[in-house]
Parts: C-alpha cells; structure tokens; sequence
C-alpha cells in the first residue's frame, strides 16, 4: 500500500483487478544530516537535505521505474537507469525503512516479497533477497525504527480473515527473515494498515466496518482485547485509516464520513472525538492520508476526486475544504515530508496526479506538468 513513510507515516493501498500497479517511494538517501521542522504538536519531523529517488512498479511489465525527485519544486525525472527489472510477477506495494537505503516490494502473483537497496548516488537498484509470502500479498508498512516490515496477505474468501507476515530486517544488508510465528490472522478483510509512532501497535481496517488493532513485540502480533472493533459512526463497507505524526490521533472514511478519534498510546486503543462524523464527498475511500504537519486530511476513492479536510488543532474537529477531479478510481496519496507536495494515484487514467498544497489552507493546485504516465497506478508513497 504503497507506501508512504515518514518518521513513522505508513501508507499504502491496493484494489484486486489490476493489471497495471503504481507503488513510488521517495527515498532521502544520503549521509548528509538533517534538518527539522516543528508540527502543531511540538513533534519534530526530519526533512530530507539529501538526494530524494523515487520508485514507481508496473505490474504489466514487470518493472521498476526510478526518478529523482526535487523537493524545491515537487517535479519527478527520470533517473538515468530509468528501469529495473523486479524479482516477481506484478509487483504491487512499495516499503521503506527511512533510516536506510532499503525499498521492500510485493510481487502480489508470485506470492514472494523482494528486498533491493539503494544506491545513493544513482538511485539505482541491486536485489538483496526475494522471500516467500502468503498468498497475494499487496499492502504493506514497515515500523518506524525499521527493523520489521508488515505484509498484509489475501485469502480470496471472504470467510476466512486475511493474514499478516512478518519479516524482520538485517539492518546492515536489508535482507528480510520471516519470524517465528509468522503469518498471524488479521481477523478481517484487510483494507490499509498504519502503525503507531511508538511502534507498539499496528492498526487494520477492514470491510463490514471493521478494525483490528495489534500489539508488538518482537515484531510478533497479538490482538488487543476486544478487536477486532466496530466503527461507531461510518456509513459501512470497506474503511481507510491514517494516524497522525505524534499518534495522538486517528482519522478512518468509512462510507461518506470521516470519524476522528483519540489514540492512547498506552493501550492503543481508539475512542471517538466528541461531535459528529464529519460528511465528505468521497465515497468508498482507497486512501486516507494525514497531512505531516497535522494541519489536514486528504482522501481518495472511487468518487472521481482528491478531497482535503482542514484539522482545528483546538479539538482535532474536521472542516470540509474542497476536491480536484483525479480520474475515475484514486487509489492512493503520498504527501511529502515538508507538506508541500501531494501525489495522488489512479489506476483508470494511466498515470499519477502531483499537486501543490497551499500551507494555510491545505487547498490542491495542480503542478506543471500535472500528470505523469505510468500506466493503471496502484499507489504512491514519499518518504523524506
């Protein structure tokens, strides 16, 4: 699901017919050090001052694409490899460890996720190890210190739950083990994975309003009391959810309505913000995506548009700001680590959308150039 990654922001996301993916990540790669900028909560966020790469997957062809990814202006080229043949057949998600040149994909028919490093001049790419998985694998995170990577596995039964594999990673090659104990029952049908900011619980959310949450330990997953949970609000059907850089909050789309929670980071548990759901346009959601300063929320579905919601750091209470059409079926966003930039995905138009986000009003203007073709897109993912 693809994947978006940034100091502990997990995204990523997948819908089942596709015959063409888009997963980018953008890797900061470099030694240089890094800068911070201060959010709302006091959070610190690295922003990126070395060499950003991006990676995009197709799942027709079988290929990898690298760009190179300006952070003054948002706008994407080519590397000069440009492609890198992938290790399965139809590569899906992307996952990053942002402390290290590592990318981790999914090769959703081959049932086997790859591991491939960075290099960090080029950007080009060398395989470290393919691993089994369970069967389909497609939306995937890794835990913000990096060390274990979380894969999220269809059964194509509705009846029984999907599953979770666990790897962990060798922090000095990026070679990926599954661990004792791994796969673990999701006890759902899986629709996007986020982890908390601690790396104590990884949060599932499903369809028939749905979400499970899991502790860590070890990278090994244990259900919380009582979950899998039921949305309190929500219009049912498949729900996204997104937490906030410092994990405080929660934002899931369920339907037509965005229900924001409190996150207890002792427990992990949710509970609902005082108010109502907030009413949005977009329908089924593929992606909810909060922005990294915790100024707004973006969504994208099969309602033909890319919306963005304004948070009232008051009470964390959402505001409706406006939508961009984005092509028939968004399936995924990907901010940049300064809130600048936005790219939203759609697997029906052939290419990604790339935006910029004014900084008071977290409204989308789109970039020039606006598009870039990449064929029916999975996801997109930034990591800085």
């Amino acid at each position: 699901m693809f994947i978006q990654k940034n100091n502990g922001i997990h995204q990523s996301t997948s819908w089942l017919v596709l015959l063409i993916t888009l997963a980018i990540t953008f890797s900061a790669c470099g030694g240089e050090s890094e800068k911070k900028t201060e959010n709302p909560s006091g959070t610190s966020i690295p922003e990126s001052v070395g060499i950003p790469f991006g990676y995009s997957t197709n799942s027709t062809t079988n290929v990898i694409q690298g760009y190179h990814f300006d952070s003054a202006t948002g706008a994407l080229t080519p590397t000069t490899q440009g492609t890198f043949a992938a290790t399965g057949v139809r590569p899906y998600d992307i996952s990053t460890v942002p402390s290290k040149e590592y990318i981790f994909i999914n090769n959703y028919q081959s049932n086997t996720v790859s591991s491939y490093t960075v290099d960090s001049a080029t950007g080009d790419l060398a395989v470290v190890n393919t691993v089994p998985s369970d069967t389909y694998p497609w939306k995937s995170v890794t835990n913000p210190a990096g060390t274990y990577l979380f894969v999220a596995s269809q059964q194509g039964d509705p009846l029984v739950p999907d599953t979770i594999t666990v790897y962990s990673i060798d922090q000095n090659t990026g070679a990926i083990t599954e661990i004792p104990g791994s796969p673990f029952s999701s006890g759902l049908e899986v629709t996007d994975l986020d982890i908390h900011p601690n790396g104590k619980f990884l949060y599932v959310s499903g369809l028939s309003s749905l979400y499970a949450i899991f502790s860590i330990s070890n990278g090994a997953l244990t259900p919380i009391s009582g979950s899998p949970f039921t949305l309190t609000g929500g219009m049912g059907g498949k729900n996204v959810i997104a937490l906030t850089v410092d994990g405080s909050h929660a934002y899931i789309h369920a339907g037509f309505e965005v229900m924001s929670y409190t996150v207890d980071g002792t427990t992990g548990l949710l509970t609902p913000v005082t108010g109502t759901p907030t009413i949005v346009s977009t329908g089924t959601g593929e992606a909810i995506r909060v922005d990294p300063l915790e100024r707004g929320v973006f969504i994208v579905g099969r309602s033909y548009m890319v919306e963005w919601l304004t948070i009232n750091p008051a009470d964390n209470e959402l505001t409706v700001g406006g939508t961009l059409a984005v092509g028939q079926i968004g399936q995924n966003i990907a901010i940049s680590g300064d809130g600048k930039f936005l790219y939203a995905s759609n697997w029906s138009d052939m290419a990604f959308h790339a935006y910029s986000i004014d900084q008071v009003t977290m409204a989308l203007t789109p970039l020039a150039p606006p598009d870039y073709a990449s064929g029916s897109n999975f996801g997109v993912g930034l990591l800085q």
